[in-house]
């Protein structure tokens, strides 16, 4: 056995080197965790203008409108009209949430990739690594084929979730972030105007048992008028709700692009590269 500073040698401790100021230096990590960070904050504020809404238009359906003039009823009920965008505001809020956890989920993550102990073990393996192929030996021992399996894979592992974040975050902010914007915009926007026309719908003033028959007229001609507008405020509800179907599916969209679909896909990125690294010439037996 002799030693000998080879090409393979020096190709590898490169590598380390480079993987180690990356690993140790974590300046991967604070672009990424700003990069969480600011998705988490969107998927919230998102999350709670939904809320906003379904709270909204559920304080919309929960009234009935009864009018009675000359004895001839008729009961509008607006529930029947904002049921179906309710629906779908309901379904858009869980989806959020579920954006939430996921996005708690990957902060989480990168704080395990980002744990210094991980990052000294995969730089004193890949150190190890390019040591073994300076030992000049009849045959490459097995134990060299398997730490340079262990440090392939310790090295997808440290840094697949940090650049992840930041490739998904660079996604976002290129391709997605006017189309999220333009959307939660309206979605605010129509949650506003809901509020409104629930305001300018209050309960009417309550016939005391002392007013007078005239006071008593008046107050019953301001009711049968105030509910006889709710045919109006219908059609207000449906003005206002106009556009949410669209900004909800196009904030489903952004959200599980960005959350869900681009961090997979760089992740199963990753592990081709790792499948490649362990199977093919590169591997340095």
């Amino acid at each position: 056995m002799t030693i000998n500073f080879n090409k393979k040698f020096f190709y590898l401790l490169l590598g380390v080197l480079l993987i180690a100021a990356g690993a140790l230096s974590g300046a991967f990590d604070e672009d990424a965790e700003e990069a969480v960070n600011s998705a988490l904050k969107r998927s919230l504020v998102t999350f709670g203008a939904a809320r906003a809404l379904n709270a909204v238009i559920s304080t919309a359906q929960g009234t009935e409108v009864s009018v009675t003039p000359a004895g001839l009823g008729v009961t509008l009920t607006p529930g029947e009209v904002l049921d179906p965008v309710n629906d779908l505001v309901e379904r858009f809020s869980e989806f959020m949430l579920v954006s939430s956890v996921a996005l708690g989920v990957q902060s989480v993550l990168l704080e395990v990739s980002g744990w210094l102990p991980f990052s000294i073990i995969l730089v004193v393996l890949g150190l190890g690594l390019a040591l073994s192929h300076a030992i000049s030996v009849s045959s490459p021992p097995a134990w060299r084929r398997y730490l340079w399996k262990v440090f392939v894979v310790l090295a997808v592992l440290r840094f697949m979730i940090p650049l992840a974040l930041i490739g998904s975050d660079l996604m976002y902010t290129s391709f997605l972030e006017a189309r999220h914007l333009q959307a939660e915009q309206g979605i605010t926007q129509a949650s506003t105007q809901v509020q409104s026309i629930n305001d300018e719908r209050g309960m009417p003033a309550s016939v005391n048992a002392d007013d007078s028959t005239w006071e008593r007229l008046k107050i019953w001609v301001d009711d049968v008028k105030s509910k006889a507008s709710s045919a109006i405020d219908l059609e207000r509800y449906s003005n206002a709700l106009e556009e949410t179907t669209q900004d909800a599916i196009e904030l489903i969209v952004v959200f599980f692009l960005n959350t869900l679909l681009f961090p997979l896909l760089i992740i199963l990125g990753f592990w081709h590269f790792a499948k490649w690294a362990l199977l093919s010439a590169f591997r340095p037996d």
